[in-house]
C-alpha cells in the first residue's frame, strides 16, 4: 500500500541528536500511515547503530546507506525511494512536534493548487533548549526575498514530490545552497506555496548542523535569528562563544527594535 506521507531525512554522523530525533518523529499523529526513509551519507559514528535499532522497531522505517557524497546526493537518492507524492523533510538533529505530519498532510491535501508549503519552529540551542519562535512575513514576502534572505527553514518544508521532480531535484551552485536554489526553481516554475505560521518543528542550531563548522559559527547565525525574532536576551547569552568584533555587531543590533530589521530585510528583497 503506498503510504499517505513519506518523511526524508538525510544523516551524516548525526549519532549526538538522531535518537531524539526520531523518537520525536515516531510520537507524531499520523505517523502509522507513512514511511520514514532515513539516508546515511556514509557516517562513521554510531548512526548506523542507531538505525538498525530503531529497525527492530518501527517496520515503516526504511534505511538507505550510501558512501559519503554530500547532503544534494543524499536528499535525491532519498527523493527517489519515497514512495508517496507529500514529502515532509526533516534533519536529524530536530525534533518534530506532534501535529506536523497530519497538519501538513492536510494543508497539501485541502489545497490540491498548492505544491510546497512550510511553517515556523521553536529554536533551540544545542542542549535542547528552548529559545525562542522563529519569524518569517507571509507567503508571497517570503518567496520575493530568496534573493536577499531566506525564511524558510528547511526541515519545516514540506512539497509534492512530483513538483520538485520537475524542477530538477536538489543541486547546489556556488551562489545558491541547494535548499535555496531549489525554492528559487519552484518559485519561478510558478509552483504555488503556502506559509503556515504554526510551529512545526523544534530547529537545533548548533555546530552539528550540515554547514555550521563551530560554536562560534553557529552562535552568530543563533545570535542573528534570535535577533530578528525579538528574543534579544537570549542573544547575548551566546556572548560566550563570540569574537569582541562580533559581541560589538550583536550589541549594535539590539540597539535597534526588532521591527527594524524585519523591515531591512524586506527592504532587501523589494529592492
Amino acid at each position: 500500500m503506498i503510504p499517505e506521507a513519506s518523511i526524508l531525512i538525510p544523516v551524516y554522523n548525526g549519532a549526538q541528536y538522531l535518537r531524539e530525533c526520531l523518537e520525536s518523529v515516531f510520537r507524531g499523529t499520523g505517523v502509522l500511515t507513512c514511511e520514514i526513509v532515513v539516508v546515511d551519507d556514509g557516517s562513521t559514528d554510531e548512526t548506523a547503530i542507531i538505525l538498525k535499532e530503531f529497525c527492530t522497531t518501527y517496520e515503516n522505517l526504511i534505511v538507505i546507506t550510501q558512501a559519503n557524497m554530500g547532503i544534494e546526493a543524499a536528499l535525491n537518492n532519498g527523493l527517489r525511494k519515497c514512495r508517496a507524492d507529500i514529502i515532509l523533510r526533516m534533519d536529524a538533529d530536530d525534533e518534530m512536534l506532534p501535529h506536523r505530519i497530519q497538519r501538513q498532510i492536510q494543508i497539501l491535501t485541502e489545497s490540491i493548487e498548492l505544491s510546497w508549503t512550510s511553517g515556523a519552529a521553536y529554536l533551540m540551542d544545542s542542549g535542547g533548549r528552548t529559545l525562542a519562535k522563529s519569524w518569517a512575513p507571509n507567503s508571497k514576502q517570503i518567496l520575493d526575498s530568496l534573493e536577499s534572505h531566506n525564511f524558510i527553514i528547511h526541515p519545516t518544508v514540506a512539497f509534492r514530490k512530483s513538483a520538485v521532480l520537475a524542477v530538477g531535484g536538489y543541486e547546489k551552485i556556488k551562489k545558491f545552497h541547494e535548499d535555496i536554489y531549489l525554492w528559487k526553481r519552484l518559485r519561478n516554475a510558478g509552483k504555488q506555496y503556502f506559509y503556515s505560521p504554526e510551529e512545526m518543528i523544534r530547529y537545533r542550531i548548533s555546530a552539528s548542523s550540515i554547514r555550521l563548522k563551530n560554536e562560534q559559527e553557529a552562535a552568530r547565525k543563533l545570535c542573528r535569528v534570535l535577533v530578528y525574532s525579538g528574543a534579544r536576551k537570549e542573544a547575548v547569552r551566546q556572548f560566550r562563544f563570540l569574537s569582541v568584533s562580533y559581541k560589538i555587531r550583536i550589541l549594535i543590533m539590539i540597539l535597534f527594535p526588532t521591527n527594524y530589521w524585519r523591515r531591512k530585510m524586506l527592504r532587501g528583497a523589494s529592492s
